[in-house]
Formats: structure tokens, sequence, C-alpha cells
């Protein structure tokens, strides 16, 4: 009944072209989850993630990203291998498993919560009889504001995991990890809502935005980037 409930909700606040897009990722992220014996699907509030009310109020929760738009995105933007990844605010490891499917090394996630840490290893260890790599990928049980960037991390990704605060702080580490190691870097932000504190930073001058089905990524890079994806192209997209 909650489900008939909340579909009629979203057919009359998006109407039935974007409920049908909500619809069909979640099925897709289901079928991820019952495919891999994993378990990456439902939403988790940070009420049970800390006990800190201060971290509470930067933070908005486990949600995870689309497998399908993740995935696509990766495919479309043709990144060179061995780059190293960063996850901060990984969640239960649905981002780290898919990175786990392309060249990147080393592959990091960062994640506050003790709970979500054990999931994301389980969800791994589950992930890595079908695709090996994912056994080697680092779970690091940490805030992300006081996580170190390594000069072996070339691609940052965030799920709007942190508020406005955050992401400035964030913007602070990068700046200086770039002056340190200079090297070619990309933040990949889904659901960009505190985008502009990226754009005033312009640390990464090349900024592109890729919907991909219901999903939203802006990417920054200081190198050049793939057009901008369309709807149409985003089903071309294997």
């Amino acid at each position: 009944m909650n489900i008939i409930l909340r579909a009629t909700r979203s057919l009359m606040q998006r109407g039935p072209r974007r409920t049908l897009g909500i619809a069909s990722s979640y099925i897709a992220d289901s079928l991820f989850d019952l495919r891999y014996g994993t378990d990456t699907l439902w939403h988790v509030g940070m009420e049970r993630l800390t006990e800190s009310e201060e971290l509470r109020k930067h933070g908005y929760g486990y949600q995870p990203t689309r497998a399908r738009a993740f995935s696509r995105l990766l495919v479309h933007m043709q990144l060179p291998p061995h780059l190293g990844f960063v996850d901060l605010g990984c969640g239960k490891g649905r981002v780290l498993m898919l990175a786990a499917r392309f060249p990147f090394d080393p592959i990091r996630g960062v994640e506050l919560s003790g709970m979500l840490c054990n999931k994301a290893r389980f969800n791994l260890q589950k992930y890595a009889r079908h695709f090996p790599r994912a056994a080697h990928v680092e779970i690091h049980e940490n805030n992300a504001a006081d996580y170190p960037l390594q000069a072996d991390e070339n691609v940052l990704f965030m799920f709007n995991p942190f508020d406005e605060a955050f992401i400035e702080v964030m913007v602070t580490k990068l700046r200086k990890s770039l002056v340190d190691h200079p090297r070619a870097f990309y933040v990949i932000y889904n659901n960009p809502i505190h985008a502009h504190a990226l754009d005033e930073a312009d640390i990464l001058p090349v900024r592109k935005q890729y919907r991909i089905g219901t999903s939203c990524f802006a990417v920054y890079s200081n190198r050049e980037l793939p057009p901008e994806t369309t709807h149409k192209l985003c089903d071309a997209i294997a």
C-alpha cells in the first residue's frame, strides 16, 4: 500500500514520464542487489549513522546512487586508466563496486558510520565473486571532512552527502592537494545542490552537467570533458 501511495504522489508531483523513469531505476537497482547478493538499496537517515548532533547537521544520510546511471556516466567519460578513485560518504559501497569494473587504481571509500562501513565491506566481498578487483577496495571509517586527499587520488565522487560548509572544507583541501601534487583531477558530484560552492572556487575550470535517466551529475576537471549528455544520448550508452 505504501508503494501505491508513493507512486500516486509521484504521478501527481512529477507526471507519468518522470515517475516511470524513477520506477525503472528502482527496479534496476533492486535487480543489482538480487544478482550480486548485495544490500545497497534502502535509505538510512543520519539519526542512525551518528550520535553527534553536530555531524547530523552537516549530512543527509545514506542514499544510493543509481547503478545504471553511474555506470553509463563512466562509460561516457572515457577516463584514462590507473586513476585513483575516492568516494567521500561511500555508504554501503555501491559506487565502489561499480568503480571496480573500471581500471581505477586505487579505489577508496570514506564513511563516517561504522555500521555502513561494515555493510560496504560485506557487499564488496559478495561483489568480488563476480569482479575480483572489488576485493582490493579500501574502506576508511572516518569523517570525510577530516580525510586528507591522497596524491594518488584523481577522481573524487560524492552523492550530495554533505552541506555547503563541508563542500567548502573539501574545496580547501583539494586546492592544497593540487598545489602540493599537481595532477589530472575530476570531481563527480551527484545531485549537486551545493554546486555553486565549487563553481565559485574555480579550482577545476572545466564544468559539465550530465543528465542520465533521473540522475544529474555535475563534473569538474582540469582536463577536457566529453559533451554534456541528453536523455537520447544517455539511452545510447551501453
